[in-house]
């Protein structure tokens, strides 16, 4: 699965802004809100301009008729200032591009992290972006709005949690066991592998 939680340490390479004016959402390192680590990204409210503004994740390449889930936190400072959140995707990091709403949390209204999770599928294979959209009237009464730790899967993700080899070096021979344990980070349980 993709992960990143915004923090310092993670890939933000691809990740894009485009809005009314670039600076509402906002990469807070060490700051107050995070939902996990220290990074998150915020959306900052404007009582003179609509909210009409995006952060595009990097591409990623997926498939027509697999199953992909994708789950994040968000949250609002103040319950009483609820904010407006999309979450889209499409095949461009331009608002126009994105052509399928995957979830409309209309109002946000919760002051504590709450997670967001939501399955969707792909028309045909190719690179696709996510689309997080802030948008609201001018003059309304939003707060500041958070998202943290995005998360991407399919609906069967197995992957290898760990190694476990004999203390024998590398001359491994058949006497010799190698265990190895597989995690389902997905959605669907997983009964055989074929």
């Amino acid at each position: 699965p993709y992960t990143n939680s915004f923090e310092s340490s993670d890939n933000m390479d691809g990740w894009r802004l485009q809005g009314n004016d670039y600076k509402r959402w906002i990469n807070e390192q060490n700051g107050s809100n995070p939902h996990s680590g220290t990074g998150y990204y915020y959306a900052v409210p404007d009582i003179y301009t609509p909210a009409a503004d995006w952060l595009f994740s990097c591409g990623f390449k997926l498939k027509a008729g697999v199953n992909y889930k994708v789950d994040f936190w968000r949250k609002v400072k103040f319950a009483s200032s609820p904010n407006k959140l999309k979450l889209c995707i499409g095949n461009a990091q331009e608002g126009t591009a994105m052509t399928t709403t995957i979830v409309d949390l209309n109002p946000v209204n919760n002051a504590a992290y709450q997670n967001t999770t939501s399955n969707f599928t792909v028309p045909s294979d190719g690179i696709y972006y996510l689309g997080w959209y802030a948008y609201g009237a001018a003059n309304a009464v939003m707060g500041y709005m958070y998202i943290d730790d995005v998360r991407l899967m399919t609906e069967y993700d197995a992957g290898v949690k760990s190694f476990i080899t004999p203390n024998t070096g590398c001359d491994l021979t058949n006497a010799e066991d190698v265990k190895v344990i597989i995690q389902n980070f997905g959605t669907s349980a997983i009964s055989n592998f074929d």
